[in-house]
């Protein structure tokens, strides 16, 4: 695969470039991926280095100003935390924070649309 994205492909005399620019995926595969906390442990934001708090049966970061992931810290492994081991996308030289985006439908379409729904 990594060889695919250095070289690109050569079909019927062209070469095709392949460029990552987005991997979308919901929450629980998210973390798969990235080998990282799943989405409801305490150490799981995936854009802030901020410790959850458990309310109401839900995890909760009440952090407004906590740090912010990025790629160099997530490489480094500095939040210990945060990381379960090192992931497969660190092979390809993508800034796994911005690429590797929040899924909407957790966030948006399960969360805000039934609470707006409820209202």
């Amino acid at each position: 695969m990594k060889s695919i994205i250095s070289n690109g492909i050569y079909l019927n005399g062209k070469i095709y470039k392949f460029i990552i620019s987005q991997i979308i995926c919901d929450a629980p595969a998210k973390a798969f991926i990235l080998n990282v906390k799943s989405f409801n442990a305490y150490h799981s934001c995936n854009s802030c280095i901020d410790e959850g708090t458990f309310i109401n049966g839900r995890m909760s970061f009440l952090g407004v100003s906590s740090p912010l992931r990025t790629d160099d810290s997530f490489r480094s492994k500095k939040d210990e935390d945060y990381h379960k081991g090192p992931s497969p996308l660190e092979e390809f030289s993508i800034n796994l924070v911005s690429t590797v985006v929040l899924d909407y439908m957790h966030n948006v379409c399960l969360g805000v649309m039934k609470r707006l729904l409820t209202f």
